[in-house]
């Protein structure tokens, strides 16, 4: 690890490392949308980086906005 302007700063050199993990309890619920973003722009969001956003729908609960699982 190198040291500059008072922080350390990683090299990509140093992070050579595989691991493996295993998640026994999670729960997904859901990618929450902020208000300030509307539907269009979410959508495209979502394209952008989940790889079947086809799989997800966008609802509304208690104000707040996320895409889910469909059912």
């Amino acid at each position: 690890m190198a040291r500059e302007g008072g922080y350390d700063v990683c090299r990509d050199e140093e992070f050579k490392y595989d691991y493996k993990t295993t998640i026994s309890a999670a729960v997904f619920q859901g990618i929450e949308i902020h208000t300030e973003i509307d539907e269009r722009t979410a959508h495209q969001l979502l394209e952008r980086y989940v790889q079947h956003p086809n799989e997800f729908t966008l609802i509304e609960v208690d104000g707040q906005r996320k895409f889910v699982f469909r059912k």
